[in-house]
């Protein structure tokens, strides 16, 4: 009897530890692949916005993939946005480039989701 409560116990700190795994993950030293457009640095996306290219650039795009990922990765995020639309989005990521723009695109959105998480729609 003592064994199976000892199992249980056992279980149960496992099945705990799991739910506070971070949403985020990665390699042992916290780096990740970035794929497409999110690789390019933020002066390339400062470039295509200030040529109003962006929609047509592929950086568009990309974004729009990266926040629907993050709508489905992160709890009780319904969207990451909040009341922004897309433009309101990409108008805070050439801000952000244009103050850092030796950070890679997707290192800009990862600070958008920073700064929007408390802001974020939690619900549909």
């Amino acid at each position: 009897m003592i064994q199976n409560a000892s199992i249980v116990v056992v279980m149960a700190s496992l099945g705990m530890a799991m739910t506070t795994t971070p949403a985020f993950s990665a390699d042992g030293q916290g780096r990740y692949k970035v794929i497409g457009y999110g690789s390019y640095h933020c002066d390339d996306y400062v470039a295509s916005y200030g040529n109003h290219r962006v929609d047509d650039s592929g950086f568009g795009d990309w974004l729009a993939g990266y926040l629907t990922g993050v709508n489905f990765i992160e709890g009780e995020t319904y969207d990451i946005k909040g009341t922004l639309d897309l433009n309101g989005v990409r108008d805070w990521l050439a801000t952000y480039c244009g103050q850092h723009a030796d950070d890679s695109v997707a290192k800009a959105a990862r600070a958008f989701v920073r700064a929007a998480a408390s802001s974020r729609q939690q619900s549909r």
